[in-house]
C-alpha cells in the first residue's frame, strides 16, 4: 500500500496537471470560472474523482460543462498520460462540487443578518 504522503503528492499533481488543460478549454466553458477544488485517487492509480467547481454559473451552464467534461474524459486522460508519469493513468471520473456555493450562501445569509 504506497505511503499517505505519495497519495497526497498526487493528488496535488493531477489536479494541477486538470487545471492546467482546463485552462486550455476556456472557451468551451462560455467564459464562466471552473475550478478543481479537489482530486481523490486510489491508491492502486486505478481511478481518480475530479471534483469540479462552476462559479456563478446558471444551472443549465453547469450541467453543460459537466456534459462536456465527461463526454472528453478520455481525451483528457490521453493528456494527464503525456505530462504525468504514473505507473497507471487513472480513469477520470468528474464530479460537480456544490461547496463553493453553499459557502457563498452561508456568507450571503451571514451578511443579511
Amino acid at each position: 500500500m504506497p505511503a499517505p504522503k505519495r497519495m497526497t503528492r498526487v493528488n496535488e499533481l493531477m489536479k494541477r496537471e486538470i487545471a492546467n488543460l482546463m485552462e486550455f478549454e476556456r472557451s468551451s466553458f462560455h467564459d464562466l470560472i471552473v475550478s478543481v477544488t479537489k482530486v481523490d485517487t486510489t491508491p492502486n492509480l486505478k481511478r481518480a474523482q475530479i471534483y469540479i467547481s462552476v462559479l456563478n454559473g446558471s444551472e443549465e451552464q453547469n450541467k453543460s460543462i459537466m456534459t462536456y467534461l465527461r463526454k472528453n474524459r478520455v481525451a483528457f486522460q490521453k493528456k494527464i498520460a503525456k505530462v504525468v508519469t504514473l505507473k497507471n493513468t487513472p480513469v477520470l471520473e468528474f464530479i460537480y462540487d456544490k461547496n463553493i456555493e453553499e459557502g457563498d450562501r452561508v456568507m450571503a445569509i451571514l451578511e443579511g443578518l
